[in-house]
C-alpha cells in the first residue's frame, strides 16, 4: 500500500483489531501483525536492506496506523527512519509521508515542545513544503494555539494515515476545547 493506508476505516465496518476484518475474509489484526514482525526480523537477522525492507516496514507501520497499535508503529518508525536515509531504497514521497507521521505522533504522544521542534528543525525545506508535512505541521500548530476547530477541520482533510494519529489524540482535544468553552462562561 505505497503512500496510502491499509484501509478506510469509516467505510471498512468491522476493526481488524476487533477480530473482524476489511472485508469480511481478512484475517484478524494478531494473525497479520505477527507475520509482517517475523518477516521483519528476518530481514533484520540476514541484514537485508532493500527496497523490500522499506516496503515491508512501512506496510507494517501504516497497518499498525490503521489498528491503533501505537507501540509496534513506533518500533516501524524508528526503522523507517534509518531507512529512509539510505540512498535509493525509497521514494521521496514516503519519506515525505513517514515525517509527517512522526510530527502526528509526537503530538499524539504528548512529547516534549523540544522533542517537536526537533524532529520539525530536522526537516529539509523540501519536506517541510510538502503538502503531508505541512497538513501535520498545521495540526501541531492547531493543537499548541488551541485551534480546535482548525484541529477537526484538519481531521477531515488529513492525508494517507495521518487521521489514524489524530484520532489519538482527538478525545483529549475535545474535553480541552470543552474545558476551554466551561472557563469562558
Amino acid at each position: 500500500v505505497e503512500g496510502g493506508c491499509v484501509g478506510d476505516k469509516d467505510a471498512a465496518g468491522p476493526s481488524p483489531k476487533d477480530g473482524g476484518g476489511v472485508v469480511p475474509d481478512d484475517p484478524p489484526y494478531i494473525w497479520v501483525w505477527e507475520q509482517l514482525k517475523s518477516i521483519r526480523q528476518d530481514l533484520t537477522v540476514q541484514h537485508i536492506r532493500s527496497k523490500l525492507t522499506v516496503a515491508v516496514y512501512e506496510y507494517h507501520a501504516r497497518h499498525c496506523l490503521f489498528n491503533g497499535d501505537w507501540g509496534e508503529f513506533n518500533q516501524c518508525q524508528s526503522v523507517i527512519h534509518t531507512l529512509h536515509e539510505e540512498p535509493g531504497i525509497c521514494t521521496q514521497e514516503a519519506r515525505f509521508e513517514f515525517a509527517a507521521y512522526s510530527i502526528l505522533y509526537a503530538v499524539a504522544t504528548d512529547q516534549s515542545v523540544w522533542e517537536v521542534s526537533r524532529r520539525l528543525r530536522d526537516l529539509s525545506s523540501d519536506a517541510r513544503d510538502h503538502p503531508v508535512v505541512r497538513h501535520a505541521m498545521k495540526v501541531r500548530e492547531a493543537t499548541s494555539t488551541g485551534d480546535y476547530a482548525q484541529l477537526f477541520r484538519l481531521r477531515e482533510r488529513a492525508p494517507h494515515c495521518s487521521r489514524f494519529l489524530i484520532d489519538a489524540f482527538a478525545d483529549r482535544a475535545r474535553m480541552d476545547a470543552l474545558r476551554v468553552a466551561c472557563k469562558a462562561y
